[in-house]
């Protein structure tokens, strides 16, 4: 299997004046809690009712932890930390709770994580991808 990407156009930005292409993975489809339990359970010892309960309690306690401010490590996979967006003052006397305008969960996998996904995937772009600025451009 590959990871297939096509090409995206992004914008003129306020600090550039031509717009830039970059490439963007495509998902085919996604892969759902019930189909993961059933594959995790041919590879051991549990049924996929008992990996599913496994993986709603990891899901349970991951949230937990964040909420009570610890920054969550799960081995190879990675680890899981709570960021917020804020709004920025002049002077520290005038931050408070108030100014926190969203709170999302960063993902950092590990450095072994990321090199063997970078050195075992197959990254392939779509054939369509060119063409289609192609038409556009010429």
């Amino acid at each position: 299997m590959a990871v297939n990407f096509t090409i995206s156009k992004r914008g003129k930005g306020l600090s550039s004046q031509a717009s830039h292409y970059h490439l963007k993975p495509i998902y085919d489809s996604t892969v759902t809690m019930d189909e993961l339990a059933v594959r995790i359970s041919k590879a051991c010892s549990l049924t996929p009712a008992d990996v599913v309960a496994c993986l709603s309690a990891l899901n349970s306690e991951v949230r937990y932890q964040l909420q009570n401010g610890q920054k969550v490590e799960l081995g190879w996979l990675g680890s899981f930390k709570i960021a917020t967006e804020t709004k920025a003052h002049a002077n520290p006397e005038q931050c408070s709770k108030k100014d926190i305008r969203r709170v999302k969960v960063n993902y950092q996998p590990t450095k072994e994580f990321k090199r063997y996904l970078s050195n075992t995937t197959d990254f392939k772009i779509d054939p369509k991808a060119k063409s289609k600025y192609a038409e556009l451009e010429g």
